[in-house]
């Protein structure tokens, strides 16, 4: 048998591993599906063909019973050293549950059900938060739709390009000065001399004017636009 056909295959070899280690075996013992005992340590283990949510959750409902608690799925076909299985593996370790492949007769341990440190996660995410932060508050307004990944997100960089084409756009060419004086951030210059977009063109020295992709990309962002020009107004008054 080259690969495990259903759950229960994944049962004996399990059963073995866990008897090597000095417990004694038993499967489907109130509701969970492999319970090992040793010394008065309890370990229980749940299998599924793959990771997913019910498994997830059968897991951490046996945390009642036992802090000793794995999941065990048929070993992957790909590496699981990939960034989704990085992710995955952070999640379990969140959730303090393990993880066993298997595959045939050969169980291998991916991770432990220890204790997790979240002190720590949020220490090494500090960055990442200050991140989030000023990705947020330099952002002018909300033109994302939550949830939608296909569509072009409109980021604090992005906006901020799309205020300098409608200036430039208004005036037909301006210089990176005059754009400064409406408001434009300190950015301003590096972004019209890297035009990450395509969207501009350099007529002279510290002068732009926009290319046609510039020119579409002007009505292509119109709700931008007008958040812009919105607020333009509240600050006049």
């Amino acid at each position: 048998m080259n690969n495990i056909l259903k759950e229960s295959d994944m049962y004996i070899p399990l059963k073995n591993f866990l008897e090597k280690q000095g417990f004694s075996v038993k499967g489907e013992v109130k509701e969970c599906d492999i319970v090992g005992e040793r010394d008065g340590q309890v370990v229980i283990v749940e299998m599924k063909k793959s990771l997913n949510f019910k498994l997830l959750l059968q897991g951490s409902l046996r945390q009642k019973i036992s802090d000793n608690v794995y999941l065990a799925i048929e070993k992957p076909k790909k590496s699981h050293y990939t960034k989704e299985w990085n992710d995955k593996k952070y999640l379990l370790k969140r959730l303090e549950l393990g993880l066993i492949f298997v595959k045939k007769d050969k169980v291998e341990v991916i991770i432990e059900p220890k204790e997790y440190n979240l002190k720590t996660v949020r220490n090494r995410n500090k960055k990442k938060r200050e991140s989030l932060i000023k990705e947020f508050n330099n952002r002018g307004g909300d033109f994302n739709w939550g949830g939608v990944s296909k569509s072009k997100i409109v980021t604090a960089y992005r906006e901020e390009t799309i205020r300098i084409a409608h200036y430039v756009n208004e005036n037909g060419e301006i210089s990176i000065k005059e754009l400064l004086k409406l408001g434009c951030t300190e950015k301003t210059s590096s972004i019209l001399q890297k035009n990450f977009y395509d969207w501009f063109i350099r007529v002279k020295r510290g002068t732009y004017s926009l290319t046609d992709k510039g020119k579409r990309a002007v009505i292509d962002y119109e709700d931008v636009i007008k958040n812009i020009k919105e607020k333009e107004i509240e600050e006049s008054i």
